[in-house]
């Protein structure tokens, strides 16, 4: 017994979406350059999971969707408008990173000049031992009077505390409300 093609329907096994009773309609050939071209394309769209068609028109869509050859264009100008300002900010902030560069050398030049200058004109008025334990690390001037052995409140203490603040308007060492450091180099 054998049954006719008309025996069966169309979609047997497969879902009825709507869609092939409009194929015909939907159909739209289009002939590419050459066979390298087809064969990139099927390629691309293996690539992607995908079968050609569905790798076509999602491929389209997107560049559909991008706007027009002209908002195109108005996008890469734009970006080569940026590409140039972002490398024109690039040469000045590499500029004012090497002038930040000069300006610190400068500034630890002039310390050293400063340091030099104290150490020849306040000798005496600067405690050595009290530059030599400021050096050692961060100190209270509680631990700094301890290590001098002098009584908080005494006229020495005062003296030490003048001395501290000399430093200090020197910018050889820093208070930050708790203990004293040795900043100098």
């Amino acid at each position: 017994m054998f049954l006719s093609p008309d025996a069966f329907p169309p979609n047997m096994g497969r879902k009825n979406t709507g869609k092939t009773a409009t194929i015909r309609e939907r159909t739209v050939n289009i002939y590419l350059p050459d066979l390298e071209t087809v064969d990139k394309w099927k390629e691309a769209a293996s690539e992607s999971n995908t079968s050609l068609s569905k790798f076509v028109i999602q491929k389209v869509e997107f560049a559909l969707n991008r706007g027009s050859p002209k908002d195109v264009q108005k996008l890469e100008k734009e970006i080569a408008t940026l590409r140039e300002q972002c490398e024109s900010l690039g040469e000045e902030n590499r500029g004012l990173k090497e002038q930040m560069k000069r300006l610190y050398k400068e500034i630890e030049l002039c310390r050293s000049q400063l340091l030099e200058e104290f150490s020849g004109r306040h000798v005496g008025e600067v405690n050595r031992q009290l530059v030599d334990i400021l050096r050692a690390g961060p100190k209270t001037e509680k631990e700094i009077l301890a290590q001098m052995e002098v009584e908080p409140g005494s006229d020495e203490a005062r003296a030490i505390s003048t001395q501290l603040a000399v430093l200090l308007d020197m910018e050889l060492v820093m208070y930050d409300g708790k203990v004293w450091r040795w900043t100098a180099q």
